[in-house]
């Protein structure tokens, strides 16, 4: 049988939340801390929705849609979930 550790009071379902909601910074070419968060079920679905059935055929417009989605944080500072297709980039 299976054993499992517990550290610190964190019991296995809190392990696994924490797992689920960790986020990973990296720094890009330009000096930014990036946060980006792993897409739940849920999001993917929100996603899929937003870009259309069309786009969400299409792998790489996918990809790039995919990769900002799930930026949470540039340089400390939130960034709302995407939630409407926009015309023009600024």
């Amino acid at each position: 049988m299976p054993t499992v550790t517990v550290h610190d009071g964190e019991t296995p379902s809190e392990a696994v939340i924490a797992a689920a909601n960790a986020t990973v910074t990296v720094r890009d070419e330009r000096g930014r801390d990036i946060t980006v968060r792993k897409l739940k079920t849920l999001d993917r679905m929100r996603l899929l929705e937003l870009v259309g059935a069309d786009n969400a055929m299409n792998d790489r417009y996918l990809g790039y849609a995919t990769l900002a989605y799930c930026v949470a944080c540039i340089d400390g500072d939130l960034v709302p979930t995407i939630n409407t297709k926009g015309k023009h980039a600024a």
